[in-house]
C-alpha cells in the first residue's frame, strides 16, 4: 500500500521527470534535428542517465519503435544528427493534450462551482422575495406577519 502511494505521489512530478523534459525538448527540435552532444548539455546528465536516455530514446529496436532516429551521419567532431519519429511525435502530442485537457477541466471545474454558487443565491432570494410578498411587504419581521394573517383567517371562520 505504502508503494503505491508513493506511486501516486510520484505522477505529480512527472512535468519534472527527464522522460518528459526530454521528450517535449525533442519535439520542440523537430526537423531542425539535434546532437547528443546538444542533448547531454541541455539536460547536464551524467554517464548513468546518459545511458538511460539512449536506451530509452535510441535503443537497438527497429527504428518504428524507437523515440529518435539518426537523421544523417556526421564527422565526429560534430556529431551524427537526430530528429524525433514519428512515435515520439505521437507520444509528444497525447501528453501535451493530455496537460490541454487538465487544465480545460480545472478550468471547467471553476465554472461549475461559481455556477452553482450564482444558483444558490438566486435560489435564496427568490425565496426571501417570495417570503416578503406573501407577507405583504413586512420584510422585518416576518413571524408578527404571519400572526397577522393567522388571525385575520381565524375572524374570517369565526
Amino acid at each position: 500500500m505504502k508503494i503505491q502511494k508513493e506511486k501516486f505521489e510520484n505522477l505529480e512530478n512527472t512535468e519534472k521527470s527527464l522522460y518528459i523534459r526530454i521528450l517535449i525538448w525533442v519535439y520542440n527540435k523537430q526537423e531542425k534535428g539535434f546532437t547528443w552532444g546538444e542533448l547531454q548539455d541541455a539536460f547536464n546528465l551524467n554517464n548513468k542517465q546518459q545511458q538511460w536516455v539512449e536506451k530509452i530514446f535510441h535503443s537497438n529496436m527497429p527504428a518504428s519503435d524507437n523515440l529518435v532516429d539518426h537523421l544523417n551521419i556526421n564527422s565526429r567532431e560534430e556529431g551524427n544528427l537526430f530528429v524525433i519519429t514519428s512515435r515520439g511525435i505521437n507520444f509528444a502530442i497525447n501528453y501535451l493534450n493530455l496537460k490541454e485537457a487538465e487544465k480545460s477541466s480545472k478550468r471547467a471545474e471553476i465554472i461549475a462551482i461559481i455556477a452553482i454558487i450564482i444558483g444558490i443565491v438566486v435560489g435564496l432570494a427568490q425565496i426571501i422575495t417570495s417570503l416578503c410578498l406573501t407577507n405583504k411587504g413586512d420584510c422585518n419581521n416576518p413571524h408578527q406577519s404571519y400572526f397577522k394573517e393567522f388571525n385575520r383567517i381565524e375572524r374570517h371562520y369565526k
